[in-house]
C-alpha cells in the first residue's frame, strides 16, 4: 500500500491501509499514512473511527507514543492546534515517534493559521514572540536527538524570519542558499528550503528571485513528490 500512495494512486492506497487497520488496528505507521492520505484528499473525518478503534484495542494502547502521534496529526489537520500539541507532546520523548512529534509541534507555532505555507509569517501584525521561544526550545532538543540537520536549517531560518529583522532575515535567506548549493545532493533537492528561501525573498520584497527558487518546485522529480509534497503544495501557494 506505500508504495501504491508514492505512486500517487490515493484512493486505493487509503482503501489498503485501511484493511490493514481493519486486521491490526495499532499498527501505527500505517494509521499515520492513512491519516496524511485522507488529509490531503479532503477526508479528514473519516481517519476519526479507525483512531478510536486504535484507542479501544487494548488497555495500554491509548498511552503509546505512536497513539499520541497519530492522534496529534489528525487534531492538527481539524485545526485544533492546542490539542494537537497536547497529544504531540506525549509522543516527544519516544525514540522513534519523538522527532516527527517534535516537528509537527515546531510546524504549529510556526503556522499556528495551519496554512501550510508559514504564511503568518507574511503577515505584520502577527505576534510570533512566544511561538519563536517555544520553537528554539524545541529545535535545541530536536537536534540533541539527532534530527534531520537540513530540516532544523530550515525550520531555525522561519524562526529568525518570524522576528522580522531584516539582517536576521536576510541572513536565513544567505544560509539556506548555500546549504542548496552545496555538493549534497539531498541539500540541492531540498524542496523545503527552496520553499523557505521565496518566503524570505517574499518578506524582502525580491519577488522576482523568490519566484525563480520557487519554480524550481514546480517540477518535481519523483522521489521530490514523494518525500515533500506538503512542501510543493506550499510553494504553489505562494507562487500563486
Amino acid at each position: 500500500a506505500d508504495c501504491v500512495s508514492r505512486r500517487g494512486d490515493v484512493g486505493y492506497a487509503a482503501r489498503h491501509f485501511e484493511q490493514l487497520l481493519e486486521r491490526c488496528p495499532t499498527e501505527y505507521t500505517a494509521l499515520e499514512r492513512l491519516i496524511t492520505l485522507l488529509r490531503r484528499a479532503g477526508n479528514i473525518d473519516a481517519a476519526k473511527r479507525y483512531i478510536e478503534t486504535a484507542k479501544n484495542s487494548g488497555s495500554m494502547a491509548s498511552y503509546h507514543p505512536g497513539m499520541h502521534y497519530c492522534h496529534g496529526l489528525y487534531l492538527k489537520a481539524m485545526c485544533e492546534s492546542s490539542e494537537a500539541l497536547a497529544a504531540f507532546n506525549k509522543a516527544r520523548k519516544d525514540s522513534k515517534w519523538g522527532p516527527k512529534a517534535i516537528e509537527e509541534m515546531i510546524k504549529i507555532y510556526l503556522d499556528p493559521g495551519n496554512g501550510g505555507s508559514f504564511t503568518d509569517l507574511l503577515d505584520s501584525k502577527t505576534d510570533m514572540a512566544q511561538q519563536i521561544n517555544a520553537v528554539e526550545k524545541l529545535l535545541d532538543e530536536l537536534a540533541d536527538i539527532g534530527g534531520d540537520r537540513y530540516l532544523i536549517s530550515v525550520f531555525q531560518a522561519y524562526c529568525n524570519m518570524a522576528t522580522r529583522n531584516r539582517t536576521g532575515i536576510e541572513e536565513s535567506v544567505e544560509n539556506l542558499q548555500k546549504m542548496i548549493a552545496s555538493q549534497d545532493a539531498r541539500a540541492r533537492d531540498f524542496v523545503p528550503a527552496l520553499v523557505a528561501i521565496s518566503t524570505g525573498l517574499i518578506m524582502l520584497k525580491k519577488y522576482g528571485k523568490a519566484k525563480n527558487f520557487l519554480k524550481r518546485t514546480t517540477r518535481p522529480t519523483e522521489k521530490q513528490f514523494r518525500m515533500f509534497q506538503d512542501d510543493i503544495l506550499a510553494g504553489w501557494l505562494l507562487m500563486a
